[in-house]
């Protein structure tokens, strides 16, 4: 594992020094429009890379994923981390959207966070703005006075679990900098992981079977039949192609029939439980994930976030364990949750097994760039 250094820590909404702040404008931001995959290469929020943090390396991607750099080698060598991690994220995406998920990452959390607003005294959203790579400027004059709550919802690189972040910032009249707010409050929350147990016999079988049909529907068999058929003649596109999408099933193939799980294959197997049945278990998710965002930002407004060292037991998210897919996947919404500080502006809530990576949602995919 890899850790950033810290400087100075970012301070988080105090309602004893913040008061008066029910007065300031709000404004709602969602990140992106819909939930996509993040990719393991990291692009960390300010208030992380100020504080003492640990990254975990997302398996199946090099260690070293956006920490490299200096010389052109380095800078080199980061590209290529990169181009590695977002090709992993557009595999893995691809068995997932076999639904067509278009999930929007408003619905349910907006409404939720308002509900919470109303609670704590705060005033209505002014503005709700879907940013996707455009600039608040567009929006309202960021040079005034204001709050401001961004949020994101996103697929965990090794497609594990979905991650809300909501970011809560504020700008008093007094503010120092129109690029740094007065305080700031980042609150995480992962929803129930999708688990996998020892590999078996039927897991293999059940890739195999959905290789093979995206391998079917590529239509490569009857490519190489007329490549065969046309000898020296054939078309060098068209062979360039054949070899290509050949040898493309052979790798995945590889991957999938080993043994013990590969990140692969497990990526694979999640994302194929994301995807099924119209993508209902991402849905619920967000869901999951609303309930208890709008917990936190409440938490948040009235100071009574868990201080560092500190371990909130949260509400459980849902009831019942459930197998997806094969009897090695398993989606538990019945397990307890903790909300940890994992520094002073920073909070996670999860369940109590973590290890999961949290420092990827700023690496999201374009929704241009989704496909393999």
């Amino acid at each position: 594992m890899s850790v950033v250094q810290a400087a100075a820590p970012v301070r988080g909404y105090d309602p004893v020094k913040d008061d008066g702040i029910e007065t300031l404008p709000l404004y709602m931001v969602a990140l992106q429009e819909t939930v996509r995959p993040q990719y393991g290469y990291l692009g960390l929020s300010p208030e992380l890379v100020t504080q003492s943090f640990i990254i975990n390396p997302v398996p199946g991607i090099s260690p070293a994923a956006g920490i490299v750099g200096g010389a052109l080698g380095g800078a080199l060598a980061n590209a290529m981390v990169r181009a590695e991690a977002m090709a992993i994220a557009r595999e893995n995406w691809q068995w997932a959207n076999n639904g067509q998920c278009r999930i929007d990452t408003r619905d349910p959390l907006e409404p939720a966070l308002v509900q919470a607003l109303q609670q704590v005294g705060m005033p209505a959203p002014q503005q709700h703005v879907v940013l996707e790579g455009g600039k608040l400027e567009d929006h309202f004059d960021p040079t005034l006075a204001h709050q401001l709550i961004s949020h994101s919802s996103s697929l965990t690189p090794d497609m594990t679990a979905l991650l809300t972040t909501v970011r809560v910032e504020g700008w008093s009249d007094k503010a120092r900098s129109r690029h740094q707010a007065d305080w700031v409050n980042v609150l995480q929350v992962l929803s129930t992981p999708m688990w996998l147990d020892g590999k078996q016999a039927h897991d293999t079988d059940y890739l195999k079977q959905q290789l093979d049909q995206w391998y079917a529907g590529t239509g490569n068999a009857a490519r190489i039949g007329q490549i065969n058929a046309a000898g020296r003649n054939a078309d060098p596109a068209m062979r360039r192609q054949a070899v290509s999408l050949q040898r493309s099933y052979d790798t995945r193939l590889r991957r999938i029939t080993r043994k013990e799980w590969t990140p692969y294959a497990a990526g694979m197997t999640r994302a194929l439980g994301w995807g099924s049945n119209d993508c209902a278990l991402m849905t619920r998710a967000l869901q999951e994930n609303a309930r208890e965002a709008a917990r936190l930002l409440a938490l948040a407004y009235t100071g009574k976030l868990p201080q560092e060292g500190q371990m909130e037991e949260a509400p459980v998210a849902g009831q019942g364990a459930e197998q997806v897919l094969t009897a090695s996947v398993m989606y538990r919404a019945d397990q307890p949750r903790h909300l940890l500080p994992l520094a002073p502006s920073v909070h996670l809530s999860q369940q109590a097994a973590g290890g999961i990576p949290v420092v990827h949602h700023h690496t999201v995919l374009d929704a241009d760039d989704l496909t393999p």
